[in-house]
């Protein structure tokens, strides 16, 4: 298992500028929210991002945003982040 890289203050801040951008630059429809089973959101990639409107919206969008800017990043790495 691959050790999970700690994020410098810079690097936290850079990728959190990075998702706010990530939103921003979304056409409309990007985001869909929906039930979800087992799953608070989902990354589509080019297709969108699948929300449950039943869980916390922002803490997952910017979960999911992460998994789309930082595609080679494990699940643990981004949960982590």
């Amino acid at each position: 298992m691959a050790k999970i890289q700690k994020l410098s203050k810079e690097q936290i801040l850079e990728l959190f500028h990075r998702i706010i951008d990530c939103i921003k630059s979304q056409k409309r429809g990007y985001f869909v929210l929906k039930k979800l089973k087992g799953v608070h959101g989902w990354c589509e990639w080019e297709d969108g991002i699948i929300l449950d409107y039943r869980k916390d919206l922002i803490p997952t969008i910017i979960h999911e945003c992460i998994h789309l800017l930082e595609p080679t990043w494990s699940e643990s790495q981004v949960a982590y982040s």
